[in-house]
């Protein structure tokens, strides 16, 4: 059984597990980056994604230092992004 409540974020990325209530559950997410400096990392986590199909969730702060920006540059990259920005 998987310890959910122990695991970073990162790391249920592709989480495949049965559960308590009998079914099997999986997170169909291939990677979730979190961290500082986002977008400096931007070309070395570009190197990783497998998908062209993006979601990007941040909060208003965040959006407004650099996810914005982020956005844009991976819009330019030609990915298709969906964002949500928590208010």
């Amino acid at each position: 059984m998987v310890d959910l409540l122990n695991l970073k974020i990162e790391q249920m990325a592709g989480l495949n597990f049965k559960c308590e209530c009998g079914r099997t559950h999986k997170v169909d997410i291939e990677k979730i980056i979190v961290g500082n400096n986002i977008l400096n990392a931007k070309n070395s986590f570009m190197d990783i994604i497998n998908s062209e199909n993006l979601f990007v969730v941040a909060d208003k702060n965040t959006y407004k230092s650099f996810g914005k920006e982020l956005i844009t540059l991976l819009k330019r990259e030609n990915y298709q992004i969906t964002e949500f920005i928590f208010q």
